[in-house]
């Protein structure tokens, strides 16, 4: 018996994403059919409770990108082993040259296996919209403005083997992921495949238990198509490597919309 629900305000910014804000709805303990029979049930938190779901509703505006999100899952459906979640996603992001928007449908469906390996099925479908486009973007850009359907499943088996699954300080995770695109129609067809190590090492620990922790992260990943549209590319630079503008590690574009000859230095 304690109080399983929070309402959050915050406000923060990144070097990736600009400044934002956030107003979530949380609980941890949501049953999604417990209706209420009145308003005051309603209100006074005593409808949507007691059967041990996760619900988030999440408003995150900002000037860089923008997301409106909201998610259930229940980590034992229908009182197996197995975890299941769905959610939906509103997200729009502005780049320099162009602005992306994705409307998302998320599910999920999981279990674990022995005591440090889990295994997770995730497909999503999405609405994916390029505009409002600059002289300098990019032909290769502007040709895959959408909009488009888009539509992947994912499978990923992870063994987990930390002394603390929310503040690790020791031990490692590894996480291996086969995907494709298409699978359920769609505008874009082709495979994946991601791979990652994380290792953890306490460095130092003080008299009141405080620790520092190094955190060692390693990843590679393959996509089996030249045709993937740029908004399913991975990139790097900005938080994912220091010393290069946010996505600008990757192959160079060749014509802009206002001159298709030029030579541009824009990411795509």
């Amino acid at each position: 018996e304690k109080q399983t629900g929070s309402v959050n305000f915050g406000v923060g910014a990144g070097t990736d994403s600009g400044l934002f804000g956030e107003i979530s709805v949380k609980q941890q303990n949501f049953d999604l059919f417990d209706w209420p029979q009145s308003f005051d049930e309603l209100v006074g938190g005593r409808a949507f409770r007691g059967a041990g779901q996760n619900f988030t509703l999440a408003i995150q505006p900002g000037l860089e990108v923008s997301n409106y999100n909201i998610s259930i899952s229940d980590p034992h459906l229908l009182d197996t082993d197995i975890s299941g979640s769905a959610g939906g996603n509103f997200r729009t992001r502005f780049y320099d040259q162009y602005a992306e928007q994705r409307v998302s449908g998320l599910f999920g469906i999981g279990t674990r296996v022995g005591d440090y390996w889990s295994f997770n099925v995730n497909p999503r479908v999405e609405n994916v919209k390029l505009y409002d486009f600059s002289g300098n973007t990019p032909l290769a850009i502007y040709d895959q403005r959408g909009p488009s359907y888009i539509s992947a499943l994912f499978a990923e088996l992870t063994r987990t083997e930390v002394d603390n699954y929310m503040r690790p300080s020791r031990g490692s995770q590894i996480e291996m992921q086969v995907g494709y695109h298409g699978i359920f129609g769609g505008d874009y067809t082709y495979p994946q495949v991601k791979a990652g190590i994380t290792q953890f090492f306490t460095t130092y620990e003080d008299f009141m238990g405080r620790k520092q922790v190094l955190r060692l992260r390693s990843e590679c990943g393959y996509i089996f198509s030249e045709d993937a549209p740029v908004y399913e590319r991975w990139y790097l630079g900005g938080r994912t490597l220091r010393g290069f503008d946010f996505r600008t590690v990757s192959p160079k574009a060749f014509g802009t919309i206002d001159d298709p000859t030029k030579q541009t230095t824009n990411p795509i």
